[in-house]
Order: structure tokens, then sequence, then C-alpha cells
């Protein structure tokens, strides 16, 4: 794997100065460490009947770890994160909680210039555009260092602006000078090579740079657009009027 990864960044850096309208492409695949539910929060939840679905939740995220893979595509400016197609695998329940939990379904657009990212989203029947400003993301920049696929990477985390209490660790590289990373985390002063949310880690498994190719790829009616609140919202209102009739 780390093989793989720096024969490819070398091969597409050779030229990276001279080629800044092509576009970069890299594949994460994501694992959990340890259980994505502890031990002790399953028995704890045995004598209300929901341990055998935890179970089944911790053995699907774990099962489908080298089964998915995704894709970051940028340029300078742009960049879109979406799931890659799975061929000959049945989505069985295993595989819609697994979708469910990393919300693989989700493509998610970053643009730099304009300090934003675009969530296509779709629920209660519809698809939205979930607008976020990239500048919500206060990270906190450390001087802690590993090395990943042979470059030196510093650690930055954040709190999440969606789920109260979640901590987001991220590990950027500065030599690839890119403010790109999975799930529509950016912003930081290097390409995210590994990113930990909620017990899952997403990191890079093949990056191939100056391919010939350019960002063309339309976020479809990219200027309509939600809040996260307003969305949420709009979920609590849809499931009060849904119990009301009922």
């Amino acid at each position: 794997m780390k093989r793989i990864l720096i024969i490819v960044l070398f091969l597409g850096f050779s030229n990276l100065n001279f080629c800044q309208e092509n576009i970069n492409k890299v594949q994460y695949v994501y694992k959990v460490k340890n259980d994505f539910i502890s031990k002790d929060l399953i028995e704890k939840e045995k004598k209300n009947g929901l341990k055998g679905n935890l179970e089944l939740i911790n053995n699907s995220i774990i099962n489908y770890q080298n089964k998915m893979s995704f894709n970051l595509t940028f340029n300078k400016f742009e960049s879109i994160f979406s799931m890659n197609k799975m061929l000959n695998l049945d989505f069985d329940k295993q595989m819609i909680f697994v979708m469910a939990i990393i919300k693989a379904k989700d493509i998610i657009y970053t643009d730099l210039k304009n300090r934003i990212t675009l969530k296509k989203i779709k629920t209660l029947g519809e698809e939205f555009n979930v607008k976020t400003n990239l500048d919500s993301v206060k990270w906190e920049l450390t001087q802690e260092e590993k090395t990943i696929g042979g470059y030196r990477c510093y650690k930055a985390i954040t709190k999440s602006i969606f789920k109260k209490g979640l901590i987001i660790e991220a590990w950027y590289c500065p030599s690839i000078p890119f403010g790109f990373g999975p799930k529509g985390y950016g912003g930081l002063p290097g390409l995210i090579l590994e990113l930990t949310e909620n017990r899952i880690t997403f990191f890079a498994k093949e990056i191939k740079m100056n391919i010939n190719e350019k960002f063309n790829f339309e976020f479809k009616e990219k200027n309509k657009y939600i809040s996260q609140k307003k969305l949420d919202s709009l979920i609590v209102h849809f499931n009060k009027n849904r119990f009301k009739r009922n």
C-alpha cells in the first residue's frame, strides 16, 4: 500500500509546477480501530433488546473495510468527494447499515475560492444541496507529526459543527499543497492523507497527480442550497407531522 502511494506521488510531482490546470485524484478507504460501538455500551443495551442490532452494526463496519472506496478529484481550487461504484457486491443488510453510518451516498463539492462546501443529500424524497462555510471548521494545528507513505504529515484537530462533543482528527501533508480532504474536510495547509471521525479513519490508498484531464464535474444546481440548520428543521417538522398523522 505504501509503495503504491509513494510511486504515484513521485510520478506526478515531477511536472507539478507546469500542469496547474490538470486534475489530481486520491482514492481513500476506511478502517475501524477496535469496535465502532463499544462492548460496554452493547452490554448496557442488552436489556432493551438492542444487543443483536448493535453487534450487527459493528460487524458490518468491520466486514466492509476493504470493499468500499472513495475518490477525491480536485484541481487547484475545486474538489469532488464521492464513493466509487461497487461491482459484484450485494446490497444486503450489512451494506445498508454501513452506507447509512458513513453517509456513503453523499457527494461533496468544495470551493476554496468562495470558502464553501456543498453536500448533495437525498432525504424526505428530495435532493438537497447543503451549504457549509469552510471557515466554520476551526482547526487547531499541532506540532505532532508522523510519516504516511513516506511523507511527513502534521496533526490538526477540530470539533464537529454537526455533532456535539465529537472531535475530528486530520493528518495533512504540507508538501502536497492542496487544502482538500475526505468527507468535505479541508482548509488546511496541505492535503489530508488521514482523517478520523467517530472511530472511523479514512486514509489515502493511492494518489495520482497531474492527470491530463480537466475538472469538468458540474455540481447540479450548485447555486440552489440550504443550510444544515434549515434541513434539520425540515426533518424535525416532517417527523412531527408524520407522527400526528399516525
